[in-house]
């Protein structure tokens, strides 16, 4: 026999869930945003207009950071749910698999150091040339 669902925990399960896919959807938008600067910022390198690649970069390490938190955002969104599952099937929070998104988000992380790290050097060396 299945345990009943009340109402309201159907509707947070709703909510929690449409929640999880926006951030999803506007993870991939992101994805796609960061690929078209990045090609952007070559062409712009390989043309000699080194200033507007700069900035290109600038904006692409925004929007790495950007999908960083989104991805943490989904993370407990997912942790929401299986909380708000559990109150209504036990078990479930034991058996639960909630998917770890810490390697990936570490490395983004160490990525968005890395180009903050770049964008600072070159915005000095840029600087300088000017």
């Amino acid at each position: 026999m299945d345990p009943l669902v009340p109402s309201d925990i159907g509707r947070d399960v709703y909510y929690i869930l449409s929640l999880h896919d926006r951030a999803l959807l506007q993870t991939i938008q992101l994805n796609d945003y960061r690929e078209e600067l990045t090609t952007k910022a070559r062409n712009f390198m390989l043309i000699g207009n080194r200033g507007r690649a700069l900035l290109l970069m600038k904006r692409r390490c925004v929007a790495d950071g950007m999908k960083h938190m989104y991805s943490l955002y989904r993370q407990r969104k997912c942790q929401q749910l299986v909380s708000a599952l559990s109150l209504t099937i036990p078990s479930l929070h034991e058996n639960a698999i909630i998917p770890d998104m810490e390697p990936e988000t570490r490395h983004e992380v160490l990525q968005v150091e890395k180009y903050a790290q770049t964008m600072m050097i070159a915005q000095c060396s840029f600087s300088r040339v000017d």
